[in-house]
This record gives structure tokens, sequence and C-alpha cells, in this order.
């Protein structure tokens, strides 16, 4: 997936198209889009709102991982522990609900923009 999102990356259509572009000049937009489609397909990709504007793509992870969006630096890293499992069996139990898919995902401040320490903290700008 050359220029598509690595393990942990969050990439707009835009950013992989420009990817794309360094590898294969010529390649249109609408390639790309017809591509994260067929790959979303085959659950290798998936598209990810993580709230602020259009969706990011990322390499298909399981959903015990969730998302952690900051709102300052717009930085976005995943978190792996009980809390999905926990919805999911909250859920079966106390409402009957068999979830299928769990996407979890938290905004606040990162621990750099919280302590002030972001090159970004001041800005508010989100990459």
């Amino acid at each position: 997936m050359g220029g598509a999102a690595r393990l942990g990356e969050h990439l707009t259509v835009e950013e992989i198209a420009q990817r794309v572009e360094q590898r294969s000049p010529g390649v249109h937009l609408t390639s790309v889009y017809r591509s994260l489609t067929l790959l979303a397909e085959l659950d290798l990709v998936r598209e990810a709102r993580l709230g602020g504007g259009g969706g990011r793509w990322e390499v298909v992870h399981p959903d015990e991982h969730f998302h952690m969006v900051c709102l300052q630096c717009g930085d976005v890293s995943h978190h792996v522990g009980t809390l999905v499992q926990q919805v999911r069996e909250h859920l079966a139990g106390g409402h009957g609900f068999a979830a299928e898919s769990v996407d979890l995902v938290v905004t606040g401040r990162c621990a750099d923009c919280a302590a002030g320490t972001s090159a970004d903290a001041g800005s508010g700008s989100r990459s």
C-alpha cells in the first residue's frame, strides 16, 4: 500500500493522493478514491470519522483500539484497553444489543498540549 497510510497513520484522501503522486505521477484523485473503496471492501483500510472535518483513512485495526484526538494540535493516537469490551458487554447485557462494530473516538488535549509543550500548543492548528 505504498502511498496509503502506514499502521497508526490517519490520512485524508488528499494526503494519500500526494504520496501516490510522488511515486506515480499522473494518478488521478478519482483513482485514489476507487482504490480506497476497494481496499475498504476487502477490510484492509477504513475511513475513520475523527471529528473536525472529513474522514481520515487508516489501516484496519481491531475494535479494541480506540482513537484519542487532540483538539489543539490534531494528533491522533490509538489506545488499547478493555473499555470497548466493557461497552459491548453493557450493550449486550443491559440492552440486548449485539454490537457488530464499535468505533470509539475520545477528544481532548494530548499530554504535550495540556502541558503547553507542543509546538502547536498555542496555535490551535490541526494537522
